[in-house]
């Protein structure tokens, strides 16, 4: 899960959306639904998230040291 407001995570949406030339989700009437770059990248992009909430729980369990 993303930890960031809204609106910094609409805005860093947008950045990777322009950066790789996809929408990564098309609006259905059932919601939104990821395309098929989205789907390849999403394994990649959950373990650079899980990464940086282990390091930032690393860092706050240490005292911030």
């Amino acid at each position: 899960m993303i930890s960031a407001p809204l609106p910094a995570t609409s805005h860093l949406l947008a950045k990777l959306r322009d950066s790789l030339g996809d929408e990564l989700f098309i609006r259905t009437s059932k919601g939104l639904k990821p395309t098929p770059l989205c789907e390849r990248i999403a394994p990649a992009i959950q373990a650079q998230l899980a990464e940086e909430d282990f390091r930032k729980t690393k860092y706050k369990d240490k005292g911030g040291e």
